[in-house]
């Protein structure tokens, strides 16, 4: 596979996503997650809702809310495995329901 990158940015988050890891940069510091590092990917409501990266050296949170976030997790989901992504992968299904009410 070719290498890519990603940019999601907010107003105090920006992270790049590449082939196999993740860059991510707040208001609190830098981190750089392997996905080979990733234990499970989960999801909370606090803060407007955010996807929770668990690996090894801690957590890494992705908000919800920003540009290619889903797309993000669901790359990440296919790396991990189905069960490690579970909950994450419920969150994303109950948004993508959520939206679809508004549609019509």
């Amino acid at each position: 596979m070719e290498n890519y990158e990603v940019p999601f940015k907010d107003r105090n988050f920006r992270a790049k996503a590449g082939e196999h890891w993740l860059a991510v940069r707040t208001l609190g510091g830098r981190r750089m997650l392997n996905y080979g590092e990733l234990q499970s990917v989960g999801y909370t409501r606090f803060f407007g809702g955010q996807f929770l990266l668990q690996g090894a050296g801690g957590t890494v949170r992705i908000p919800a809310g920003i540009r290619g976030a889903a797309e993000l997790i669901e790359r990440i989901g296919g790396k991990i495995g189905r069960d490690a992504f579970a909950e994450a992968q419920k969150a994303l299904d109950e948004k993508r329901t959520e939206m679809e009410k508004w549609t019509r």
